[in-house]
């Protein structure tokens, strides 16, 4: 169909490039859709529907008088340009990952993993409710009409949130925005919640997330299903003791305890995160007491260092 056309059937113009040329041309599909995978590629579009115009320019983008199903990701490679995307009904994708490329969702998305939108060259609304794992936000216009709902949301910016009230995310890093581009109460300005995600994407780098999402990966730290590793050294069995109760490490985003050491001399202590966050003052003593319990409940030897009221020394008993 003609962007003329389009325009006539649909009011394309009004949503999408008003300054498409009357006979540049718009796939249009009617009624629903089930693909394995969407492309939004201005040299891949037009073959993953079958479509053969081996001698026409690129199709501008695609509507879906219907519903869209993609059993795989919807994915746009490019940060500066890509068909666009205009689903009237509903979306259901296992992920999906834009740049350059607009889409609009008059319906509502499922998405089973993540909503990734990067670069600010395209922009992404959907006007139903949202479900996704995660959706992630970095220079990159994407806006809910309705409500949302996700494990994580990292909004780095550029998420804005019509009905605040209608949001349920588990975790935030950063904060959306309303429509009125007032910050909400929504989120926060710690990014600790991005180490929610496996340690390969804290960076949030693009062509890494990517790859994972056309690949069908998960975003999120896979930590909790993978198989656990039977303790080797005293030091490794103090570390497990110390998390089997609770007690969390130190790490990038999160201050926690440190096991020092091997087997015979080991040190267990106190360490603020590695990326400054401020914590709440921490009570030492009780800190230090936690740890005590943890490790005596599992078998091991505790004493304070008489060189540092900070610092435990642990001892595996026999």
């Amino acid at each position: 169909m003609s962007a003329d056309d389009a325009d006539r059937h649909f009011g394309f113009r009004a949503s999408f490039d008003g300054k498409a040329a009357n006979d540049d041309m718009v796939l249009v599909v009617d009624g629903d859709l089930t693909v394995d995978e969407l492309e939004l590629d201005f040299f891949r579009l037009d073959r993953s529907l079958g479509v053969e115009r081996p001698d026409e320019p690129a199709a501008l983008g695609l509507i879906v008088d219907g519903s869209l199903t993609v059993s795989g990701c919807v994915s746009n490679w490019e940060s500066d340009f890509g068909p666009f995307l205009w689903v009237r009904g509903d979306l259901r994708a296992a992920n999906v990952g834009t740049g350059g490329s607009a889409i609009l969702v008059d319906g509502s998305a499922v998405i089973d993993g993540a909503l990734y939108g990067y670069y600010n060259h395209g922009w992404t609304r959907i006007r139903g409710d949202v479900t996704a794992e995660v959706v992630i936000v970095e220079e990159h216009l994407m806006r809910f009409h309705s409500g949302l709902t996700a494990e994580l949301a990292v909004a780095e910016n550029f998420l804005v949130v019509d009905h605040p009230d209608r949001v349920q995310v588990n975790q935030w890093a950063g904060r959306p925005l309303l429509p009125d581009d007032r910050p909400s109460d929504l989120g926060t300005r710690s990014r600790r919640a991005v180490s929610l995600l496996d340690e390969s994407f804290w960076d949030l780098n693009r062509r890494a997330i990517l790859v994972a999402l056309t690949e069908g990966r998960s975003l999120l730290s896979r930590s909790e299903q993978a198989e656990a590793q039977e303790p080797v050294t005293d030091a490794d069995r103090a570390r497990a003791a110390l998390v089997a109760a609770g007690i969390t490490p130190h790490g990038r985003f999160h201050s926690g305890f440190v096991v020092s050491g091997g087997d015979g001399h080991i040190e267990v202590f106190h360490c603020e995160a590695d990326d400054g966050f401020e914590d709440e003052e921490i009570d030492m003593p009780e800190e230090l007491r936690r740890y005590t319990e943890a490790l005596t409940g599992a078998g091991f030897g505790v004493d304070q260092d008489p060189n540092d009221v900070d610092v435990l020394r642990v001892v595996a008993r026999d």
